[in-house]
């Protein structure tokens, strides 16, 4: 639940609040996610375990076209090996296009395209310490921004450009931060923000809503089916929200089955727990493996484990049974241990440093973990892929990049 404070309250126990024509404050009790791309990852765990075939580094870059009959039907992709040379078709009797910003890329070979608009967002990881409580203010521009604690440091978002942008475009200049920067301390004044607080920036290209001069963040997920455009076989959908992308699916999953011709199945996603999430009481998990795996292990570590893996974090300690190395931290300001990179690398479709420290791991999750923890985790995952020392150079590189 919720309550209402006015103004005085609001000042008093949100100091950091802009005070200029403020009445009063919503509060209320929200979630955080501290490991997103666990959880994400953790749908592919799942997909997986129910017989779906999973492909990294493929890119779809062509639909395949069946014009028997008169008619134009997508029967399928071409897609090229990444990591490799190769190209592969791969055929399908409905293919779903979610390529994110990219949507309509796909579809430029047909003739078509989804028509949707694109504009940057951008969130901000700074080296600011933050408290228990987030905080959302409004700007002299009138957008309501958030501070939010996001492991013990604060996270601000989210900025959106006033302009739409091409699809490829994904880089944001440091005026585009500093503009940012200057937007929130409109907002909180007492915050004193600068660029040397930031320590990552999180960007990318979303569907946006365009009303005569002005551009905002389309709210919901835009479905196209191409049947209507004289394409049948492909379905499209861009925007989908990471807090409501699983219904999306659901959505989206009818759809075919319908377009199909295949009987309606219930859907069992809003209440199967994904793969780790069996754990009932957290406090409880946490406590019990202490007492059973805590030796050996730094301090931080076992709590990081459950919020990463769940009922899984076994998996982890398991490969480090016998090997102590395993059960170091590789940052001195992480949880982060060696296993969880030999994990990711011979089991979760992990091929470069960069998944594995940005995608796999949160140990770059703050920002640039720094040299020394860079080349300790790439002796470790070069190890296990038999990388050559040039090799481990270029993909500490990248991740410096």
């Amino acid at each position: 639940g919720g309550r209402v404070v006015g103004r005085g309250s609001a000042i008093q126990q949100f100091p950091g609040l802009r005070r200029q024509r403020l009445t009063g404050a919503a509060v209320y009790n929200d979630y955080v996610t501290t490991e997103p791309d666990r959880l994400t990852f953790s749908f592919a765990i799942a997909a997986a375990e129910h017989g779906a075939v999973l492909a990294n580094y493929v890119e779809a870059v062509a639909p395949l076209v069946d014009t028997a009959g008169g008619k134009t039907q997508v029967v399928g992709v071409k897609a090229r090996d990444l990591l490799g040379s190769g190209t592969m078709d791969i055929s399908a009797r409905v293919t779903v296009n979610a390529t994110g910003a990219r949507v309509d890329r796909l579809l430029a070979p047909l003739g078509i395209a989804t028509g949707v608009p694109m504009l940057k967002a951008m969130n901000l990881v700074t080296r600011r310490d933050a408290g228990e409580e987030a905080l959302g203010g409004r700007s002299i521009a009138g957008r309501y921004l958030f501070l939010v604690p996001w492991r013990e440091r604060a996270l601000f978002g989210t900025w959106e450009s006033s302009t739409t942008c091409d699809p490829d475009d994904t880089s944001v200049s440091e005026r585009d931060v500093a503009a940012f920067i200057a937007e929130l301390n409109q907002a909180f004044p007492a915050l004193d923000l600068t660029l040397a607080d930031v320590t990552l920036v999180h960007r990318g290209v979303v569907p946006a809503k365009v009303s005569g001069a002005r551009v905002s963040l389309e709210g919901h997920e835009q479905v196209r089916d191409h049947a209507s455009q004289g394409v049948a076989g492909v379905v499209s959908v861009a925007g989908a929200k990471y807090t409501t992308a699983r219904g999306t699916a659901e959505r989206i999953t009818d759809m075919l089955l319908k377009k199909l011709q295949r009987p309606a199945v219930p859907c069992r996603t809003a209440s199967t727990p994904l793969p780790g999430g069996s754990i009932r009481d957290v406090g409880l998990a946490i406590a019990d493996a202490r007492r059973e795996h805590d030796q050996g292990l730094p301090s931080d570590t076992i709590p990081h484990l459950i919020a990463a893996y769940g009922s899984r974090y076994r998996d982890v300690i398991e490969l480090a049974a016998d090997r102590p190395d395993w059960r170091t931290r590789v940052a001195h300001d992480s949880p982060v241990i060696g296993a969880e990179l030999v994990l990711a690398a011979r089991k979760e479709m992990a091929p470069t440093l960069a998944d594995i420290v940005v995608r796999r791991t949160p140990l770059g999750a703050l920002g640039y973990p720094g040299d020394d923890a860079l080349a300790r985790a790439a002796a470790i995952v070069g190890t296990e892929l038999g990388w050559s020392d040039a090799r481990r150079r270029k993909e500490i590189a990248s991740v410096r990049s």
